[in-house]
């Protein structure tokens, strides 16, 4: 017969909530696929039986002697009540409530996310802004277009319609509070996360050791707080509240939708606690002459907070950045080159077709575009500039089949024969005879 998880522990009292959380995700990690081996490999041999071995006990009394966990509590009692308390789906005890063995193998990472997932599940949405003579069938009606419920419970706030609604898969719950705010019959329904009503929590601690390992989202403790205006027909301004807040704290945001009476600062500290203490010692928050209701949020409030906060950040629209304009400028650079070229191309054809062409040029007996000759003066010999360059004793080489370079960027086109004879005599000094007038 399994132990009672609602039982205390008889050995001595449980640890704080923050130390039963590391407790716990201790044991998830144990006892997951990856770590079950080195974990049954560290219990004595003297712990064992064979029975226990093939049905995959372990006893707790060896698992309070793990250097980890005896840092925490050395109690056995406490490794059993907190696995059945906050995980019986994946604890099981044995009769005599001093062993435990997991029911089905697992990966830590499943496990991580089931915890989140849990942990989350333990909020409901609340909705304000319905009319007083609103039924919980209607209400209940309007929020099952977003998915299945699991219950519609009426909020015992005096003054003001307030209600409860639970989902069944959390998912769904987050992405309803996303959205901040609904319209209902032409009137505005605010909804923010809440603790569910006499639910037992889960505890929490500073760091998610089953978190940080299965590198999932591990959220910052202890930096947000929610604030309550207490009229709210004249509501103050969010540069008065910041202003506020930012006297006890550096503030990151403040969250406050138009209508609403319920909001959301989030410091860059975990402080949230030590501000509702010495604003405690200070009379309270005041803004405007009113006292803010003010209280830090924990455990799973504090987790919804974040998951709400990310899938908001997941659907805001991307802000224009400057590289993206620039990406645009050089994309549309991109796409007129080709318009240009084809330009280019259907201009030089019309202009062979006409057989003509521009003042500055004109077709070469190749179909080639070549300067005009505007002066018509005798026609040059090939390879007489190569001749002058080497009667000057200017270097004269070959940089390319049928090219010869004469100095100052200047190449002409000669016959590759005459070229490279001339080159031959340029680099043998030898000279052209010349005739009694001196010329060539």
């Amino acid at each position: 017969m399994d132990v009672d998880a609602s039982s205390p522990a008889r050995d001595a009292p449980l640890p704080d909530p923050a130390i039963q959380k590391q407790i716990l995700d201790l044991l998830i990690l144990y006892f997951c696929n990856s770590e079950i081996n080195g974990t049954v490999a560290n219990v004595p041999k003297t712990m064992f039986t064979e029975p226990d071995w093939q049905e995959g006990w372990i006893p707790a009394a060896a698992l309070s002697t793990f250097k980890r966990i005896s840092t925490l509590t050395r109690t056995p009692s406490h490794l059993v009540h907190i696995a059945l308390a906050y995980a019986p789906h994946i604890f099981q005890s044995s009769p005599c409530g001093t062993k435990l063995r997991r029911i089905s193998p697992y990966e830590a990472r499943d496990a991580a996310i089931a915890s989140a997932q849990n942990a989350v599940a333990k909020n409901v949405v609340e909705a304000v802004g319905f009319a007083g003579n609103v039924t919980a069938v209607e209400v209940a009606t309007f929020f099952k277009t977003f998915g299945a419920l699991r219950g519609v419970e009426k909020g015992n706030n005096l003054g003001e319609s307030v209600w409860w609604v639970e989902f069944e898969d959390p998912a769904v719950m987050v992405k309803v509070l996303a959205a901040k705010s609904h319209e209902y019959e032409d009137g505005k329904i605010v909804v923010c996360g809440r603790s569910k009503p006499n639910a037992a929590q889960i505890p929490s601690s500073s760091t998610s050791r089953l978190e940080s390992r299965s590198k999932i989202h591990n959220f910052a403790r202890g930096r947000v707080l929610r604030f309550k205006i207490p009229d709210p027909d004249t509501p103050p301004s969010v540069p008065a509240l910041r202003a506020a807040f930012e006297a006890f704290s550096p503030v990151t945001s403040l969250d406050l939708d138009k209508g609403a009476v319920v909001g959301h600062v989030r410091f860059k500290k975990g402080v949230a606690k030590d501000v509702i203490t010495v604003a405690s010692r200070m009379d309270g928050i005041v803004v405007g002459g009113d006292k803010l209701d003010c209280c830090p949020l924990e455990d799973e409030e504090e987790r919804l907070y974040w998951e709400v906060t990310q899938e908001r950040e997941r659907n805001a629209p991307p802000p224009p950045s400057q590289s993206h304009i620039h990406r645009r400028a050089n994309l549309l650079k991109k796409q007129k080159k080709p318009q240009q070229k084809r330009a280019n191309a259907k201009q030089h054809r019309q202009n062979v077709i006409s057989g003509g062409g521009s003042e500055e040029t004109q077709l070469n007996a190749h179909g080639k575009r070549v300067k005009a000759n505007d002066d018509d003066g005798p026609e040059k010999v090939p390879g007489s500039d190569v001749r002058t360059a080497a009667k000057e004793g200017r270097k004269v080489k070959a940089v390319k089949r049928g090219r010869v370079e004469l100095g100052n960027n200047k190449r002409v086109k000669v016959d590759p024969l005459e070229a490279m004879f001339l080159g031959l005599k340029v680099g043998l000094g030898e000279q052209e005879p010349q005739n009694k007038e001196g010329t060539v």
